[in-house]
């Protein structure tokens, strides 16, 4: 009777210490938690995220206006981080391209073609989502403006058109080089204004700077 209770005491005493050893194991530092969420992107942020872009890219006409050749564009963005993989933006952004037809080479005396200056410019919000740790999504959406001038070599101005719209744009973006909070990256978008002339497309790849 003895050994019984002695073997049931000793039972008793292995299963206490075991839910002491288990009881004792450190819980996750919600410090730690967040700090390993946040290092997914943007690079543990807070608060407002600033970003520009200057990339060589092509405008695309469709329609009335179908003007179309090699140009520059830029971005500036404005955000705020939402979440440990989302920032929540504004952003400017514009290009243009200038091109001038070929002179007639059987009329020698004849003037020169006017040149011809396209530009867009864009006002849209939007939000930019972390899928990897380096590499992000972002779509936008807006209203922006498509201008067209015609020049003569002297600089007058003898047309100008300007024609307003709603733009969508969607980019994808991968961190090359992150330092602190800055990151340098390569980003590619895609703007597409719908005017009542028809449809203009502005795409580029670039390097951003974000900080």
């Amino acid at each position: 009777m003895v050994t019984v209770s002695t073997r049931a005491l000793v039972g008793a005493l292995g299963l206490a210490a075991a839910a002491r050893v288990a009881s004792a194991e450190p819980e996750a530092d919600p410090a730690v938690t967040d700090a390993a969420s946040a290092n997914l992107a943007p690079t543990g942020r807070h608060g407002i995220v600033v970003s520009a872009t200057i990339a060589p890219g092509a405008f695309i006409g469709f329609g009335q206006r179908g003007d179309s050749g090699l140009s520059g564009m830029f971005s500036l963005r404005l955000g705020k981080v939402a979440s440990s993989t989302t920032i929540m933006y504004a952003e400017l952004q514009g290009g243009g391209l200038v091109h001038q037809p070929g002179a007639d080479p059987s009329m020698p005396s004849a003037p020169k073609p006017a040149a011809t200056s396209n530009n867009l410019g864009a006002l849209l919000v939007g939000a930019l989502h972390y899928v990897a740790p380096s590499l992000w999504l972002r779509i936008g959406f807006g209203f922006g403006d498509y201008s067209r001038n015609q020049e003569q070599v002297d600089g007058i101005l003898i047309a100008h058109e300007a024609l307003g719209g709603v733009i969508g744009n969607v980019g994808i973006g991968l961190d090359l080089v992150r330092w602190r909070y800055a990151a340098l990256g390569l980003e590619a978008s895609s703007s597409t204004l719908i005017h009542h002339g028809g449809m203009t497309t502005m795409s580029g790849l670039g390097l951003g700077l974000t900080f």
